[in-house]
């Protein structure tokens, strides 16, 4: 917002995003609804995301030929060895870009293909708001405690928020992620979901 005053006091930031992450936890159907949405999307895509998957490797293949073409007419005599190096190296950096969007394609269509993610996504944040209603009754005795209890509530703020902006009036907006592949897997993709003001869906 062109009003947007660019700052804001630390601790009440830190006490507007805990707020908010306490209300999405005590609602966590809105998390799991944009969760939902994104994956729906994601299997709506899985089929041209497949056709793209096999260009793609066709694309890698081509490329393995034209360096086999290059290298044999260096050997010929036919381009010298710097015209063979320069080739090479325009090669290698499109087979890099290749391989990349092969990756990205193929974590798209396992993401798409994932099974048993809102199980496991209901259980995980079920295990935070657990942790949250020990936050509530437990009132820390010492430094120590309220330090401990600092660092568990800047963890679950990690794990469940993506980012934070400031907006009109030093409101936060917060914008929520939840790994849905991590549920399932070690490592994973995220969905995110924002929201702003007093928890409003966008």
């Amino acid at each position: 917002d062109p009003e947007c005053p660019r700052t804001i006091g630390s601790k009440k930031a830190d006490e507007i995003v805990w707020r908010k992450v306490c209300e999405a936890l005590e609602r966590p159907e809105v998390l799991l609804a944009g969760a939902r949405r994104y994956v729906d999307e994601l299997r709506c895509q899985a089929e041209s995301i497949l056709a793209d998957k096999e260009r793609v490797q066709r694309d890698l293949d081509g490329i393995t030929m034209e360096r086999q073409w290059v290298i044999t007419q260096a050997r010929r005599g036919g381009i010298t060895q710097e015209d063979m190096d320069y080739q090479l190296g325009a090669l290698t950096l499109q087979e890099l870009n290749f391989k990349k969007e092969l990756a990205e394609c193929g974590e798209i269509v396992r993401l798409a293909a994932l099974e048993g993610w809102e199980a496991a996504a209901r259980e995980y944040l079920a295990d935070i708001q657990a942790g949250l209603e020990w936050h509530k009754k437990a009132a820390p005795q010492s430094d120590e405690e309220r330090r401990e209890m600092f660092d568990e509530k800047r963890q679950i703020v990690k794990t469940l928020v993506k980012r934070v902006s400031i907006t009109k009036d030093r409101d936060l907006e917060v914008t929520f992620q939840l790994n849905i592949m991590g549920l399932i897997e070690p490592a994973g993709d995220y969905c995110t979901i924002r929201t702003g003001g007093t928890y409003i869906r966008i």
